[in-house]
């Protein structure tokens, strides 16, 4: 009886034995490098030419960005806020590519992403409520970048868009630090006056042809900023957003950057891609959100500004579930980097002009 289950035991080291084989195999095999292989060859289903020989090329996927908000994302002068919200959106949500756009004119280059090449223009989704366009170089051209707004407009007409929100981010000049020595010269109105001035400096400027969109935005204003409210405690807005019922309450404070205040825009000239879908705007019927976000006026990768980005596209679209945790620790690096590249030019503006210390 004892010889039997020895042997029962010695055929279960052998089974086992072979399992741990073969899950070590199965190890070694995912550690070996991939091939690189092109996740998929892409068909287009449809093409259409615009302004500036700008060829929109759509794809089986897009149709499922029907009634979907689009998030623009397009690199404009020395910041690339609006492209680091973007891509942040495309990475998080998972949201695969849709349709390209291409030109003659363009710098012939690829885009790979996760395997996939593209040209440097292209929009992203899916049918989760947002679709993302977006390119991270500045596009050289006029000819161009009306081509690309004409697309875009076409794009969303023809799959229900519910909004356009178009983001730039607008570079603010670094406040410097005030010594107590100074501190203590200023009267308490003129400490008032500075604090209402970095404030109002920091406030993200709107203008939309969508009524619901303003309300919501500005009621933003008036909710609490949980100091590190996680993702899953976040509390439900009262407020009627652009998708559904619900609205995601604001959680800035989580990713290491101030409350969101938003203003309406009166007066402005609004260059670019933004500028020209507000224009269109008026003549289309579409709905179209622009907001200006403070930026950095030193790092280009101003990771803040782009939470705020962020930060508002969960507010007019709720149910979005983001990981915040890599902006936050990005910001945070970030930000440092700025402190000190700043203050390296105030020790070196404050430094007397000639040779300096070269020679001594």
């Amino acid at each position: 009886m004892v010889a039997v289950l020895d042997g029962k035991s010695e055929v279960i080291d052998a089974v086992n034995m072979k399992s741990d084989t073969k899950t070590a195999k199965k190890a070694a095999a995912d550690a070996k490098p991939k091939k690189p292989i092109l996740a998929r060859k892409l068909v287009p289903t449809l093409t259409k030419e615009f302004c500036g020989g700008v060829k929109l090329r759509e794809y089986p996927d897009a149709s499922g960005t029907n009634n979907c908000v689009m998030v623009t994302g397009f690199a404009h002068g020395t910041s690339l806020t609006p492209f680091i919200a973007a891509n942040f959106l495309v990475d998080q949500l998972k949201l695969p590519l849709v349709a390209t756009l291409s030109a003659p004119e363009l710098p012939a280059r690829a885009i790979v992403e996760r395997g996939q090449p593209a040209p440097g223009i292209r929009i992203h989704g899916n049918a989760n409520g947002v679709c993302v366009a977006l390119c991270e170089f500045k596009i050289p051209s006029n000819p161009i970048i009306n081509g690309v707004i004409e697309a875009v407009v076409d794009f969303s007409a023809r799959h229900n868009i519910k909004c356009i929100l178009s983001a730039e981010g607008v570079p603010r000049a670094p406040v410097a630090e005030v010594s107590s020595e100074s501190a203590r010269d200023k009267t308490e109105e003129e400490a008032i006056q500075e604090k209402e001035a970095r404030e109002d400096a920091e406030k993200v400027l709107f203008l939309t042809t969508c009524e619901d969109i303003a309300d919501t935005l500005l009621l933003a204003n008036d909710k609490p900023t949980p100091i590190t409210a996680p993702e899953s405690q976040d509390k439900k807005s009262e407020s009627e957003p652009l998708l559904g019922k619900e609205s995601n309450e604001q959680t800035t404070a989580s990713v290491g950057v101030d409350k969101i205040v938003y203003k309406p825009l009166d007066d402005a000239v609004i260059n670019g891609i933004t500028g020209g879908l507000i224009a269109e705007a008026s003549l289309t019927g579409l709905e179209v959100c622009c907001i200006l976000v403070p930026a950095s006026a030193v790092m280009p990768l101003d990771v803040s500004a782009a939470a705020k980005v962020v930060e508002t596209v969960r507010t007019l679209v709720p149910g979005l579930e983001l990981d915040m945790t890599p902006l936050q620790s990005k910001a945070k690096q970030l930000k440092l980097t700025e402190r000190d590249i700043e203050a390296m030019k105030e020790e070196a503006e404050a430094q007397p002009a000639g040779y300096g210390n070269m020679y001594m």
